[in-house]
Protein backbone atom coordinates (compact mmCIF):
# COMPACT_ATOMS: atom_id res chain seq x y z
CA UNK A 1 0.00 0.00 0.00
CA UNK A 2 2.80 2.40 0.82
CA UNK A 3 4.37 2.00 -2.59
CA UNK A 4 1.02 2.95 -4.17
CA UNK A 5 0.33 5.88 -1.86
CA UNK A 6 3.56 7.68 -2.67
CA UNK A 7 3.00 7.98 -6.42
CA UNK A 8 -0.61 9.02 -5.83
CA UNK A 9 0.55 11.81 -3.50
CA UNK A 10 3.15 12.86 -6.06
CA UNK A 11 0.58 12.99 -8.83
CA UNK A 12 -1.72 14.99 -6.57
CA UNK A 13 1.00 17.55 -6.03
CA UNK A 14 1.58 17.82 -9.77
CA UNK A 15 -2.09 18.70 -10.22
CA UNK A 16 -1.96 21.68 -7.85
CA UNK A 17 -1.91 24.83 -10.06
CA UNK A 18 0.70 27.49 -9.50
CA UNK A 19 -1.34 30.51 -8.40
CA UNK A 20 1.41 32.89 -7.31
CA UNK A 21 5.03 33.59 -8.09
CA UNK A 22 7.93 34.77 -6.03
CA UNK A 23 8.52 38.28 -7.31
CA UNK A 24 11.53 40.51 -6.77
CA UNK A 25 13.18 43.66 -8.05
CA UNK A 26 11.39 45.84 -10.60
CA UNK A 27 11.95 44.96 -14.25
CA UNK A 28 11.96 47.34 -17.22
CA UNK A 29 11.55 45.57 -20.56
CA UNK A 30 14.29 47.38 -22.41
CA UNK A 31 13.31 45.95 -25.80
CA UNK A 32 10.69 48.73 -25.81
CA UNK A 33 13.30 51.42 -25.11
CA UNK A 34 15.81 51.04 -27.94
CA UNK A 35 16.27 54.80 -28.35
CA UNK A 36 16.72 55.55 -24.64
CA UNK A 37 19.77 55.55 -22.39
CA UNK A 38 18.26 54.80 -18.98
CA UNK A 39 19.85 56.84 -16.17
CA UNK A 40 19.29 57.13 -12.44
CA UNK A 41 16.65 59.80 -12.94
CA UNK A 42 14.71 61.43 -15.76
CA UNK A 43 17.34 64.09 -16.47
CA UNK A 44 19.91 61.34 -16.96
CA UNK A 45 17.56 59.35 -19.20
CA UNK A 46 18.40 60.62 -22.65
CA UNK A 47 17.34 59.98 -26.23
CA UNK A 48 19.62 58.64 -28.94
CA UNK A 49 18.91 61.81 -30.88
CA UNK A 50 17.09 65.08 -30.21
CA UNK A 51 13.30 64.76 -30.45
CA UNK A 52 11.64 67.66 -32.25
CA UNK A 53 7.96 68.55 -32.32
CA UNK A 54 5.94 71.54 -33.44
CA UNK A 55 4.09 73.53 -30.79
CA UNK A 56 0.77 75.33 -31.17
CA UNK A 57 2.58 78.30 -32.73
CA UNK A 58 4.17 75.93 -35.30
CA UNK A 59 7.60 76.53 -33.78
CA UNK A 60 10.00 73.65 -33.20
CA UNK A 61 10.41 72.44 -29.63
CA UNK A 62 13.41 70.15 -28.96
CA UNK A 63 13.71 67.50 -26.25
CA UNK A 64 16.90 65.71 -25.21
CA UNK A 65 15.85 63.81 -22.11
CA UNK A 66 12.83 62.40 -20.33
CA UNK A 67 12.65 65.22 -17.83
CA UNK A 68 12.12 67.75 -20.64
CA UNK A 69 9.28 65.59 -21.95
CA UNK A 70 7.66 64.95 -18.58
CA UNK A 71 7.38 68.62 -17.54
CA UNK A 72 5.99 69.80 -20.89
CA UNK A 73 2.21 69.99 -21.25
CA UNK A 74 1.29 67.92 -24.30
CA UNK A 75 -1.63 70.27 -24.99
CA UNK A 76 0.93 72.86 -26.09
CA UNK A 77 2.08 70.49 -28.85
CA UNK A 78 0.54 70.91 -32.29
CA UNK A 79 -2.37 68.53 -32.75
CA UNK A 80 -0.74 66.63 -35.63
CA UNK A 81 2.28 65.80 -33.41
CA UNK A 82 0.37 65.17 -30.20
CA UNK A 83 -0.12 61.40 -30.61
CA UNK A 84 3.61 60.73 -30.98
CA UNK A 85 4.53 63.16 -28.22
CA UNK A 86 2.20 61.31 -25.87
CA UNK A 87 3.92 58.03 -26.77
CA UNK A 88 7.22 59.46 -25.53
CA UNK A 89 5.46 60.89 -22.46
CA UNK A 90 4.13 57.41 -21.68
CA UNK A 91 7.58 55.87 -22.06
CA UNK A 92 9.20 58.45 -19.79
CA UNK A 93 6.44 58.12 -17.21
CA UNK A 94 6.95 54.35 -17.19
CA UNK A 95 10.69 54.85 -16.69
CA UNK A 96 10.02 57.29 -13.82
CA UNK A 97 7.76 54.79 -12.08
CA UNK A 98 10.25 51.97 -12.65
CA UNK A 99 13.11 54.02 -11.17
CA UNK A 100 11.00 54.73 -8.08
CA UNK A 101 9.42 51.29 -7.66
CA UNK A 102 9.88 48.92 -4.74
CA UNK A 103 10.80 45.25 -4.90
CA UNK A 104 7.63 43.15 -4.70
CA UNK A 105 7.11 40.23 -2.34
CA UNK A 106 4.64 38.25 -4.42
CA UNK A 107 3.12 38.28 -7.90
CA UNK A 108 -0.10 36.88 -9.30
CA UNK A 109 1.04 37.53 -12.86
CA UNK A 110 2.72 34.87 -15.02
CA UNK A 111 6.43 34.99 -15.74
CA UNK A 112 5.74 35.19 -19.47
CA UNK A 113 2.88 36.94 -21.25
CA UNK A 114 1.03 34.64 -23.62
CA UNK A 115 -1.63 35.71 -26.11
CA UNK A 116 -4.27 34.33 -23.74
CA UNK A 117 -2.94 36.50 -20.93
CA UNK A 118 -2.96 39.63 -23.11
CA UNK A 119 -6.57 38.93 -24.10
CA UNK A 120 -7.50 38.47 -20.42
CA UNK A 121 -6.37 42.00 -19.49
CA UNK A 122 -9.13 44.49 -18.55
CA UNK A 123 -10.72 45.97 -21.65
CA UNK A 124 -10.51 49.49 -20.25
CA UNK A 125 -6.73 49.55 -20.48
CA UNK A 126 -7.51 50.62 -24.05
CA UNK A 127 -7.75 54.46 -24.32
CA UNK A 128 -11.07 55.83 -23.11
CA UNK A 129 -12.84 57.68 -25.91
CA UNK A 130 -16.10 58.47 -24.08
CA UNK A 131 -18.15 57.41 -21.07
CA UNK A 132 -20.42 55.17 -23.13
CA UNK A 133 -17.53 53.05 -24.36
CA UNK A 134 -15.95 52.99 -20.90
CA UNK A 135 -19.15 51.68 -19.32
CA UNK A 136 -19.67 49.19 -22.13
CA UNK A 137 -16.22 47.68 -21.50
CA UNK A 138 -16.39 47.85 -17.71
CA UNK A 139 -15.85 44.49 -16.00
CA UNK A 140 -14.88 42.82 -19.28
CA UNK A 141 -11.62 41.48 -20.61
CA UNK A 142 -10.23 42.48 -23.98
CA UNK A 143 -11.40 39.14 -25.35
CA UNK A 144 -14.93 39.75 -24.05
CA UNK A 145 -15.19 43.38 -25.16
CA UNK A 146 -13.73 43.11 -28.66
CA UNK A 147 -14.61 40.68 -31.43
CA UNK A 148 -10.97 39.65 -31.78
CA UNK A 149 -10.04 38.45 -35.25
CA UNK A 150 -6.30 38.07 -34.74
CA UNK A 151 -3.55 38.61 -32.19
CA UNK A 152 0.07 38.79 -33.28
CA UNK A 153 3.43 40.30 -32.44
CA UNK A 154 4.06 43.35 -34.62
CA UNK A 155 7.07 45.63 -34.07
CA UNK A 156 7.54 44.14 -30.57
CA UNK A 157 3.93 44.98 -29.65
CA UNK A 158 1.01 42.65 -29.02
CA UNK A 159 -1.24 43.69 -31.88
CA UNK A 160 -4.95 42.84 -31.75
CA UNK A 161 -7.26 43.22 -34.72
CA UNK A 162 -11.03 43.47 -34.37
CA UNK A 163 -13.57 44.52 -37.03
CA UNK A 164 -13.48 48.20 -36.03
CA UNK A 165 -10.32 48.36 -33.93
CA UNK A 166 -6.55 48.00 -34.24
CA UNK A 167 -4.97 47.73 -30.78
CA UNK A 168 -1.33 47.74 -29.68
CA UNK A 169 -0.40 46.62 -26.16
CA UNK A 170 3.08 46.73 -24.60
CA UNK A 171 3.93 45.60 -21.09
CA UNK A 172 6.74 48.03 -20.28
CA UNK A 173 7.63 47.17 -16.69
CA UNK A 174 6.72 45.10 -13.68
CA UNK A 175 7.28 45.86 -10.00
CA UNK A 176 5.57 47.20 -6.88
CA UNK A 177 4.44 50.64 -8.01
CA UNK A 178 1.94 51.33 -5.19
CA UNK A 179 4.06 50.12 -2.24
CA UNK A 180 1.76 47.28 -1.11
CA UNK A 181 4.23 44.43 -1.66
CA UNK A 182 2.27 42.99 -4.62
CA UNK A 183 3.63 43.15 -8.15
CA UNK A 184 1.95 45.44 -10.69
CA UNK A 185 2.32 45.89 -14.45
CA UNK A 186 2.84 49.12 -16.38
CA UNK A 187 1.17 48.84 -19.77
CA UNK A 188 1.07 51.24 -22.70
CA UNK A 189 -1.78 50.96 -25.18
CA UNK A 190 -2.68 52.49 -28.51
CA UNK A 191 -5.99 52.40 -30.33
CA UNK A 192 -6.47 52.99 -34.06
CA UNK A 193 -9.77 53.05 -35.93
CA UNK A 194 -9.69 50.57 -38.79
CA UNK A 195 -12.53 52.03 -40.85
CA UNK A 196 -12.28 55.69 -39.93
CA UNK A 197 -9.76 58.30 -38.82
CA UNK A 198 -8.77 58.22 -35.17
CA UNK A 199 -5.92 57.15 -32.90
CA UNK A 200 -5.24 57.57 -29.19
CA UNK A 201 -2.85 56.16 -26.60
CA UNK A 202 -2.61 55.79 -22.85
CA UNK A 203 -0.53 54.32 -20.01
CA UNK A 204 -2.01 52.29 -17.16
CA UNK A 205 -0.98 50.34 -14.09
CA UNK A 206 -2.71 47.00 -13.62
CA UNK A 207 -2.61 44.94 -10.43
CA UNK A 208 -3.92 41.60 -9.22
CA UNK A 209 -4.30 41.39 -5.45
CA UNK A 210 -4.79 37.64 -5.11
CA UNK A 211 -5.20 34.50 -7.19
CA UNK A 212 -9.01 34.64 -6.99
CA UNK A 213 -9.41 38.36 -7.69
CA UNK A 214 -9.67 39.86 -11.18
CA UNK A 215 -7.05 42.22 -12.56
CA UNK A 216 -7.84 45.87 -11.98
CA UNK A 217 -6.59 49.24 -13.20
CA UNK A 218 -5.19 51.28 -10.31
CA UNK A 219 -3.81 54.28 -12.25
CA UNK A 220 -3.88 55.73 -15.74
CA UNK A 221 -2.08 58.61 -17.37
CA UNK A 222 -5.11 60.09 -19.15
CA UNK A 223 -8.54 60.19 -17.57
CA UNK A 224 -10.12 60.10 -21.01
CA UNK A 225 -9.29 61.17 -24.51
CA UNK A 226 -11.28 64.36 -24.23
CA UNK A 227 -11.49 64.82 -20.47
CA UNK A 228 -9.02 66.16 -17.87
CA UNK A 229 -5.75 64.37 -17.27
CA UNK A 230 -4.83 63.19 -13.76
CA UNK A 231 -1.17 63.99 -14.47
CA UNK A 232 1.76 61.93 -15.66
CA UNK A 233 3.04 60.92 -12.23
Amino acid sequence: MKSVAKPISFLFLLCIPIISYAAGNPVLYKKHFDFYTIGKNLKDTTFEWTMEFKNQDKKTVAFNNCNDISVFNYKNIAFFHRFHFKLFTADCTAIYKYLNAKASNISYFPNNFSDDFILSLPANIIPIINDHIFNKRKGKSIKQAFAVEKIQLRNKSHNILAPEDDLNIDILARGDFDNDGIEDLIITTAWYARNARGKFNDLVIVTKKSADKPMEITWRMHGSVYGPDPGTR
